[in-house]
């Protein structure tokens, strides 16, 4: 303890960098004196070296302001020699002016001024000083503040520390978690937290040093300053993070900053359609529907006060509402949150990984339940179908085709027209038997979904029960709020804050869950129309707004677990908050444009969304809205569908069913959702994975490696788990991809050619391919390919495809297994593991398998594993299963036919093994007699050139290359004829064809020296040409 509070107490020295503006006093009041230090080198750097005479051009933002150009009480004279606010120089760049607030701009007693702002100029006003985006300079000030400790206790391992103005309460939450509540009244009454699932203080101590207080406990502590308050978070014994203004209120609104390190990377704060790197930006936590959103829109339905940071830390504030997020944006040393009202209760989250922290996060919001299995498989979708007719064709056009399919959701015509939102029955005009049409789609395995919304237009059934009991939100009278204009029609919004409103609303739900619907699908719940007039029971339209979603997601969630506890519950909801993950939600990006633009943002915004804890951020495939009918378009971003957490297609104006596009483009399609449903078995654990660790499905390319900067922050690719690298291709006519690989090696997909990794290349990207990889040396379970619909599938039969690698000589996988429907099988142990171990055994390979857990209902008793060993690069001499023999075939066709055997393909490299398994450890083991892998690999490199003798003309066989593989050809007189690296010759997977011209040669030699130089190897031969 000593050693840690040594190495806490010299980090206290106080530091700053970056800062256009040093303020003294830090927080000053509109009644103090202050000196303003102007650093003319930051910023936009303008007045930079400048020998004239520089001002301040200032005024102040107050409460009344109603942007940030908003500026009130200016004082400055442009383009004049103006005294008053002339600075002083003081060398180095450096500049100072020292005023008294009120008396400087005036300001009346009655104004709120909340912040400081300036531009600094020359004589004529033709050179001005602003921040790096050149935009005005702001300073906060009013910012209540502790400045000292007046004592503390520590109680039932909860440490409160009362200070000059307030209290801080401080308790450890979990292994890595702190939680920080800030109250400047001294009370810390219990609240309802939104963000939370409960939390329980865990053992902590408290320690008095000479400058403050150290808590608590495990591998995470926070030192306390005691003049002024401010904290420090360790971790491990190292220092994270630290305040830099402490928490703070100003008049209504609270807040904290941290200090920022110059290459620190911010990630999360919810659904933005830019850069995953928060870092530099200020941003709003308002959830906004943008109809037709592109690249750029700041503020959309997912917006959430969670930051994680590069540093191996994550802060989460418990609290709803509106909020400003500045992540280097005014000062790029400083994090801010500003919340307008409500308490100040922080959660700050600290490991040694972006997992560790997300875990963290994960572990007081709470986990994702898991899914159903159906959610995982293809759900097509449209603005809308208008009848049973319409949703039958659709369903039999897709199955007809080819397309695997697991739910079509239905739109807002199910209840008959936009004018009837909020009617919540059926229109049997248009679906005269929709229970019939349910249980046959459940017949073949597609779920029925339903779109609901908190909307009641006045035409609808419910408006004036709604209206009559008082469950509407009101106007200032306390009459319903009509909104006039709502694009369905004239409407009232649901007051989800009243209970009695908020458990009306469950009670529509189960009429037609008992009818068999399968999910629901939640749409305009951020509220998209929420005038800023209307009241709710618990508070104004803003104040509520963002807790608005989060009501409803969670009395859905209640409402299944209490009545249909057998039923997982699949919610496709557009809006929500921090801790939304809990209720069972899987959220879709919105109503995105059908452009290029569109596509490109959606990675980024995926992504943005797993690093803030939500795991199946997803994006309406083909694009939403705007545009017309782009097959190009719509088949990238149906690519992109088949490593999206949620793959659905959704569109109005242009038919969104694949089956509607050119035969070649739907040929496309149907690969990749036939793709999709072979990864069913891996896409399953990631459900597991993030069901109990809190780990995204979807990762930015360095998840797994935050310090790799070659990594960081690459836009256009993710990670999908810890075994895939996906690179789709975002732009139109493009045919190649830039790939950044992380560290290991990595396997094309297509080509089995390797990359290895914390490298960059260029792959071949044809509208037919998507770019994706495969860790070299692991193992993926993946489903046979003739899979119609999740629902029939039981997982018993699993290819195993290991992606062989010399240079590793262990890997494993494990599969997660359940019965695809029960929400309760974590809870009581009805899964099971399938486990897959390879190992290199002296000159042999095995590969044991294994079976762990209690098993399910439905669970089989015998399977099925096919064994793809691919990039294995020669033949064995025996192959066993459980040390039985197994007979070799000839062809892949007829080891098939026969069900158990092995087949090795030697032109692509690739051995197949077909066995029983009866979930008992087993053990594949493959052997080479005498011979060691060592001997013939080399060999086994390259063919001999054929035709040999030829004309000059002749191909190559090359069983092992990566991108960096070379090809050489010599004369006898040693003089170099042709460079080239191999991928660049492949005329297919493993051929290379070459066309040697002779007839130009100084030497008349017909003998040619052929190089294939692999890594440190060289393999030679010889070419006769006649």
């Amino acid at each position: 303890m000593k050693k840690l509070y040594s190495i806490v107490f010299i980090l206290f020295c106080w530091f700053s960098y970056g800062q256009i503006l040093v303020v003294t006093p830090v927080n000053p009041t509109t009644d103090d004196t202050v000196t303003i230090i102007y650093d003319a080198t930051k910023g936009n750097g303008a007045l930079a070296n400048f020998n004239g005479p520089v001002f301040a051009h200032t005024g102040l933002i107050t409460t009344a302001s109603t942007s940030p150009n908003n500026w009130f009480f200016v004082q400055g004279n442009w383009g004049t020699y103006d005294t008053a606010r002339l600075m002083t120089p003081l060398g180095n760049n450096l500049y100072s002016i020292k005023y008294h607030i009120r008396s400087f701009y005036n300001v009346p007693q009655n104004v709120q001024v909340l912040r400081l702002a300036f531009v600094f100029r020359n004589v004529n006003g033709t050179i001005v000083g602003r921040d790096a985006n050149n935009q005005d300079i702001f300073y906060d000030i009013n910012l209540l503040s502790p400045q000292s400790i007046s004592s503390f206790t520590l109680n039932s391992n909860i440490l409160t520390v009362l200070c000059d103005t307030g209290a801080i309460q401080v308790t450890r939450v979990k292994d890595n978690v702190i939680k920080i509540r800030y109250s400047s009244t001294n009370q810390f009454p219990p609240f309802n937290s939104i963000v939370t699932a409960g939390d329980t203080p865990k053992p902590a101590l408290a320690l008095q040093t000479p400058n403050g207080l150290l808590y608590g406990g495990g591998n995470v502590s926070v030192l306390i300053q005691s003049h002024p308050v401010r904290f420090t978070y360790i971790f491990n014994s190292d220092t994270l993070c630290r305040d830099l203004r402490g928490t703070w209120q100003q008049f209504t609104r609270k807040g904290l900053s941290i200090q920022l390190d110059s290459n620190e990377r911010l990630y999360g704060t919810g659904s933005r359609a830019f850069k995953t790197n928060r870092r530099g930006e200020e941003l709003d936590v308002y959830n906004t529907a943008v109809y037709g959103y592109g690249p750029g829109a700041r503020t959309m339905n997912i917006t959430m006060p969670f930051v994680v940071s590069s540093k191996g830390y994550g802060i989460v504030v418990d609290n709803f509402a509106p909020a400003k997020l500045d992540l280097g944006k005014t000062d790029p040393s400083e994090m801010r949150f500003s919340f307008e009202d409500g308490e100040l209760t922080y959660y700050f989250i600290a490991g040694q990984s972006y997992d560790d922290v997300l875990k963290g996060f994960t572990s007081v919001s709470g986990l994702q339940p898991l899914p159903p299995r159906w959610s995982l498989g293809y759900i097509q979708s449209r603005y809308g179908y208008q009848s049973e007719t319409e949703a039958r064709q659709v369903v039999n056009a897709l199955r007809n085709q080819g397309f695997p399919l697991d739910a079509l959701i239905l739109d807002l015509y199910w209840f008959g027209s936009p004018a009837t939102m909020g009617n919540f029955t059926w229109d049997y005009t248009k679906f005269p038997n929709p229970v019939k049409m349910i249980s046959d789609f459940n017949d073949i395995g597609v779920k029925t979904v339903l779109i609901t919304e908190p909307y009641f237009t006045q035409q609808s059934t419910k408006f004036p029960i709604l209206a009559q009991n008082g469950w509407l939100a009101k106007n200032a009278q306390g009459q319903p709020f009509v909104i006039g204009g709502f694009w369905a029609g004239s409407a009232g919004l649901i007051d989800l804050t009243n209970d009695s409103a908020l458990n009306y609303m469950w009670s529509l739900y189960p009429p037609r869950i008992n009818e068999g619907v399968g999910g629901w699908w939640c749409d305009l719940g951020e509220p998209e129309n929420h005038p800023e007039g209307m009241i709710h029971q618990k508070g104004t339209a803003r104040q509520i707004h963002n807790s608005y979603s989060m009501l409803w997601a969670k009395r859905l969630y209640e409402g299944y677990r209490q009545q249909y506890p057998s039923q997982r519950l699949f919610n496709l909801i557009r809006s929500g908050f921090a801790g939304m993950q809990r209720y069972s939600t899987f959220p879709w990006s919105g109503d995105v444009q059908r452009s290029w633009g569109g596509l490109k943002i959606q990675i980024p915004n995926m992504l943005g969304m797993s690093m803030s804890g939500i795991g199946y951020m997803h994006s309406d495939l083909g694009g939403f809205t705007g545009g017309g009918q782009d097959p190009e378009l719509y088949t990238r971003w149906f690519q992109l569908g088949a490593f999206s957490p949620i793959m659905r297609a959704h569109g109005e104006g242009v038919p969104p069913e694949p089956y509607n596009y050119p035969p070649f483009y739907r040929n496309i399609c149907l690969e990749y959702a036939r793709l999709r449903y072979r990864f069913l078995p891996y896409n399953y654990h990631l459900a597991f994975l993030n069901s109990t660790k809190g780990t995204p499905l979807a990762l930015p390319t360095d998840y797994f490696e935050p310090g790799n900067s070659f990594l960081a922050d690459r836009d256009e690719q993710f990670l999908w788990g810890k075994d895939i690298l996906v690179a789709p291709v975002l732009d139109a006519n493009t045919s190649t991809k830039t790939v950044f690989f992380p560290s290991g090696r990595w396997v094309d997909f297509h080509t089995n050619i390797v990359y290895n990794g914390n490298s960059q290349a260029i792959v071949s990207a044809q509208i037919s391919r998507l770019p994706f990889f495969v860790r070299s040396g692991s193992l993926i379970a993946m489903a046979p390919d003739n899979i119609r619909t999740t629902a029939f599938y039981k997982f018993d039969t699993l290819y195993i495809r290991n992606y062989h690698d010399e240079f590793v000589n262990s890997d494993s996988a494990s599969i997660y297994t359940d019965d695809g429907q029960h929400p309760d099988a974590l809870i009581t142990g009805n899964y099971a593991f399938l486990h897959f171990k390879s190992q290199r055994v002296g000159q042999d390979y095995h590969i044991t398998c294994s079976t762990t857990g209690n098993g399910y209902t439905g669970m089989p008793s015998n399977r099925l594993y096919r064994f793809e060993i691919v990039r294995y690069m020669h033949a064995p001499t025996t192959v066993l299963w459980n040390n039985t023999v197994l007979l070799p075939f000839t062809s892949l066709n007829q080891l098939i036919n026969a069900g158990t055997g092995y087949f090795y393909d030697n032109s692509q490299k690739v051995l197949y093994a077909q066995v029983p398994y009866s979930n008992t450890t087993s053990a594949l083991k493959i052997q080479h007699g005498n011979i060691s892998i060592s001997d013939f690999s080399l060999s086994e490199i390259a063919s001999n050139p054929y035709p040999n003798p030829s004309d000059g003309k002749f191909s190559m066989d090359i069983y092992e290359y990566d991108e960096n593989t070379k090809l050489e050809i010599f004369d006898l007189l040693g003089r170099i004829l042709i460079s080239e690296k191999v991928v660049n010759l492949l005329s297919d997977r493993n051929t290379i064809t070459v066309s040697l011209r002779i007839d130009n040669l100084a030497s008349k030699s017909q003998m040619f020296i052929i190089k294939i130089i692999h890594r440190n190897s060289t393999v030679t031969r010889k070419l006769l040409v006649h």
